[in-house]
């Protein structure tokens, strides 16, 4: 391996490796165990894709680490809170090292929202320790909560490496707001037929001295060339002649003569290096917005089948949507306060013309009886002119000598009881109904509370 060797290391480790290390199986650096020769010291943090959650909180790392090949520090366990230690070395320039391992980005945006994330400074005067940052988050806005701002790191940081993000931007970017540098290496190699993967792929040599740094990036030459570009249909309308018809054809023919001239430009990639492929990879996006101007992009790849390395899926058609922007209505903050008390006013008349009937107490007691009596009489005559008194037992309520039984009359399901009230309510005065009795349960559900500061 690259990291053994006789090499004397000049970097002196001063920090508590037990809280660097803490949830690592080795809790040291690697050139301090006395049977391995590290000629290289390497420090890793993990990544989204060998991220210790899975059962017994393992990560590929581990593997590495137990080995003695790398130092595997930046792992959290305790998600509540975090508190990074950086590791100190000291040679003719002091660096402190922070470790980030991969965080889901929701999690991570709560807990810097809750100020639940600390990072430990070193005593030491302005300018006399180099604060370098290495983490493996988004950084590019995938919606809210689902990126690490910037703006939430320190700013006494100098330098923040930046992982997870696949676009090679290797030279170090000033963040104006916290006066630190991001460097941002990207992938080695294009994972995907994306925009941000057609940059050149780079790697780079870190060098710092006090509080000065210095990046040297070195383009990789074993990657096969990847070539990304995007047109937009409608801006070539009216070269293209679009509306004259066949526009299907029309559309076809300009592709077919732009990925000519993408592959021109993928020679240009080719480094000569012999682990290099030769095939380039090609993807050309088609912004259209009426369906006429599509065609078969896999036919088309057959025409280029023995130069690209992707003739399937070397056209993509993507539709032009137009997203207007809906205008926010002002609302009338006293208009709508009074169309509100108009509201639960209507309300509150409507509850008690059906469950209080304040005319109930003029009424004469037995002619309020008297639909309940008759009911009971008429239910009579459909059971046979029979009904029972106080005592139980059945009374007669017809002289017809007729004793066949006519069928009861049931009421139908979806007619609503009549709601009976008391005497001792009928009698007495009622108050503004606040509650609302559902079926036969004594629930209460409070509907509204009517104060005379709301009525008009």
């Amino acid at each position: 391996m690259y990291t053994f060797g006789d090499r004397p290391i000049k970097v002196e480790f001063l920090s508590d490796g037990s809280q660097n290390f803490h949830n690592a199986i080795n809790e040291t650096v690697n050139y301090e165990d006395p049977n391995l020769n590290i000629s290289i010291p390497v420090y890793s943090i993990h990544g989204n894709h060998d991220d210790p959650s899975v059962f017994g909180g393992l990560s590929t790392l581990d593997l590495l680490s137990t080995t003695g090949l790398v130092n595997y520090f930046g792992r959290w366990t305790d998600l509540t809170k975090i508190d990074i230690s950086p590791i100190l070395q000291k040679g003719n320039t002091k660096l402190a090292l922070y470790g980030l391992s991969h965080i889901q980005d929701m999690r991570l945006a709560r807990l810097f929202e809750s100020r639940k994330v600390h990072m430990q400074v070193p005593e030491g005067g302005e300018g006399e320790w180099f604060h370098l940052m290495v983490l493996h988050q988004n950084r590019a806005d995938r919606g809210p909560k689902n990126y690490l701002p910037e703006e939430a790191l320190p700013d006494f940081l100098n330098l923040v490496i930046w992982g997870h993000e696949h676009d090679c931007r290797i030279e170090p970017e000033h963040n104006l707001k916290r006066d630190f540098y991001v460097c941002q290496p990207g992938s080695t190699v294009p994972t995907s037929l994306a925009e941000g993967e057609a940059l050149r792929k780079h790697v780079a040599i870190l060098e710092i001295y006090k509080d000065k740094f210095q990046i040297k990036p070195i383009a990789l030459k074993t990657v096969r060339p990847f070539v990304f570009e995007s047109v937009n249909i409608m801006d070539l309308a009216e070269e293209l002649g679009l509306d004259e018809g066949d526009a299907s054809n029309k559309v076809k023919v300009m592709a077919q003569e732009k990925v000519e001239v993408m592959l021109e430009r993928a020679k240009e990639l080719i480094t000569g290096h012999p682990r290099q492929p030769i095939l380039p990879s090609i993807r050309l996006r088609l912004v259209f917005s009426d369906e006429d101007q599509m065609f078969n992009g896999i036919r088309l790849g057959q025409m280029f089948n023995d130069r690209v390395a992707n003739p399937a899926d070397m056209i993509h058609f993507k539709k032009l949507v137009k997203k207007e922007k809906k205008e926010q209505s002002n609302f009338d903050k006293e208009e709508m306060k009074i169309s509100s008390r108009r509201c639960r006013t209507s309300i509150s008349s409507l509850s008690n013309s059906n469950y209080n009937n304040d005319n109930d107490e003029n009424m004469d007691d037995d002619v309020e009886e008297a639909p309940a009596k008759q009911t009971r009489a008429s239910a009579a005559n459909s059971r046979g002119g029979r009904t029972r008194g106080r005592g139980g037992k059945a009374k007669s309520a017809s002289n017809n000598s007729n004793n066949s039984r006519s069928p009861a009359v049931r009421p139908s399901k979806h007619i609503m009881p009549v709601l009976e009230t008391s005497r001792a309510t009928r009698s007495s005065p009622r108050k503004p109904a606040l509650f609302n009795m559902v079926g036969n349960s004594r629930t209460k559900q409070k509907i509204y509370e009517i104060s005379d500061s709301d009525s008009d």
